[in-house]
């Protein structure tokens, strides 16, 4: 560099020093005695106060800058450039806030409230646009991290802050940070699995791997099954879940996913094991009173199945799918033991099925105005015909009567004892 320019520098630096002097002795009121002695600096810090909680934002600006040009500041420094910068927040101007936090930082660098608020102001600057900003939004959260490792905040905004811009690689590993810290914390394993799958990784090795290093932990165990579920892997599921039952073998939540887990496998007889320790747990659960219906009839077990809808009816918690599940009971019951030509008792137990049907549809089943109707128009049920082939003592049939064993030659519809079919004419 030439002298000429070397002079020009120099010139150009002392007139911007003598402006910013001269600035200051017409802000504070002439030459500065000692720090914070300037005379605007009386009673300056309790006026921006009052103005910061008038919301007077303009003033604030004004008069926090005049607290800095003037030092009159004390220990309190920092919180003056919060205000200042918050209060251009207030009047939608991040960029001016993240200036002011800046210049805060200058002389404050480990301050943990103005990086905190420098990240802020400095995501607001991303979200209106500016991604630019988006280094310096980092640099505020890492230097966060750097005064206090254990900011779960910070690390947490940092994520939020790679998955806006699809940075899937960086965003795994600050939210293994996170998961150092807080191993249960759901929103960064949500994230963390989101994260492998837009990586076109399978999520469910983020929750495979946690549960092998602390196997006896129900929460792992259980997202870990949830992954294996949406993956379809439910004979894989099955014995996940076989292994954590043997530390949690009672656990409600774990029981109702194993027994889910076997009848997406169907595997009735598996999951009617762990339904009925449910039902004995808590047998005033008509959600599991009904899956164990279910299941007993894909095996073929109509006694049990008919029982247990008949408990689930019983306590008029969800009457709709209550009673239409022993309309499927008694269905399936006659599909399964019907004759060939429909005898008297087989159309006695559609009936009931149909019965049942029209109980569950008045509850609002939108089904079972549809299922009713198709026994009816199937010629399923009892006819005034079918009932003058009876004599005439029978005024009404239950499938459970001697009348009805003995027509079938089985008791295959004795335990359906106290309901019957009222005569047509």
């Amino acid at each position: 560099m030439d002298i000429k320019k070397i002079i020009l520098c120099i010139f150009f630096l002392n007139m911007v020093f003598l402006q910013e002097w001269d600035e200051k002795i017409m802000i504070c009121g002439g030459e500065k005695p000692r720090r914070g002695e300037y005379p605007v600096c009386e009673g300056s810090r309790q006026f921006l106060e009052n103005n910061w909680v008038q919301g007077l934002w303009s003033d604030v600006i004004e008069k926090a800058y005049e607290l800095i040009l003037c030092d009159c500041t004390t220990d309190d420094e920092a919180n003056i450039y919060i205000l200042y910068g918050r209060a251009y927040d207030k009047l939608g101007k991040p960029d001016s806030s993240t200036w002011v936090f800046k210049k805060g930082l200058k002389k404050f660098p480990d301050s943990e409230e103005l990086l905190d608020w420098a990240a802020y102001s400095s995501s607001k600057e991303i979200r209106n646009g500016n991604i630019k900003k988006l280094d310096e939004h980092l640099y505020f959260l890492e230097r966060l991290l750097e005064v206090n490792p254990q900011n779960i905040s910070a690390l947490e905004r940092m994520s939020s802050a790679y998955k806006i811009n699809q940075m899937y690689e960086e965003q795994i590993i600050v939210i293994n940070q996170i998961l150092k810290i807080d191993s249960g914390n759901q929103q960064a394993i949500s994230d963390k699995k989101k994260a492998f799958e837009k990586l076109g990784k399978d999520a469910s090795d983020v929750d495979k791997d946690r549960w092998n290093k602390d196997p006896d932990n129900l929460e792992y165990g259980l997202a870990y099954l949830e992954s294996l579920m949406i993956n379809e892997n439910y004979e894989l599921a099955g014995e996940v879940a076989e292994e954590i039952l043997l530390y949690h073998d009672s656990n409600k939540r774990l029981l109702k996913k194993t027994s889910d887990i076997h009848i997406k496998n169907s595997d009735d007889k598996k999951a009617i094991k762990y339904l009925e320790k449910l039902a004995e747990q808590n047998d005033s659960n008509a959600e599991y009173l009904i899956k164990l219906s279910k299941a007993y009839i894909n095996i073929d077990q109509y006694n049990k199945a008919y029982s247990t809808a008949n408990k689930a009816i019983a306590l008029g918690q969800n009457n709709k799918k209550a009673y239409y599940q022993r309309a499927e009971v008694l269905k399936n019951l006659a599909d399964y033991y019907a004759s060939d030509d429909l005898d008297f008792c087989d159309r006695v137990v559609y009936e009931l099925a149909a019965e049942d049907y029209g109980e569950a549809y008045e509850y609002k089943h939108i089904n079972g105005k549809r299922s009713k109707n198709s026994l009816i128009e199937g010629e399923y049920i009892t006819s005034v015909g079918a009932w003058f082939m009876i004599d005439e003592k029978f005024t009404s049939m239950s499938p459970g009567s001697d009348e009805c064993v003995n027509r079938k030659g089985s008791d295959c519809y004795s335990f359906i004892k106290n309901r019957e079919v009222n005569r047509k004419k």
